[in-house]
């Protein structure tokens, strides 16, 4: 099972997030995952894709802050 990626949705789809473990999610991965959840109802053209930078990792495996 492909466990790079999740999606977390409300029953009354109200909310709707698709949450990746890496900054990046390929192209046809994600249409696949948006065309699954039109299929159950969400509405899906209020889905905003954020850009994320990959931070570098700190101590102990955590994330190392953004500096301003």
């Amino acid at each position: 099972e492909d466990y790079s990626y999740t999606v977390v949705g409300h029953p009354g789809r109200d909310y709707l997030w698709i949450l990746a473990r890496n900054p990046t999610m390929a192209e046809a991965t994600y249409q696949s995952v948006v065309t699954r959840l039109q299929a159950q109802g969400y509405e899906t053209s209020r889905l905003v894709r954020t850009l994320q930078a990959a931070a570098p990792l700190a101590a102990g495996g955590a994330r190392a802050p953004e500096r301003t």
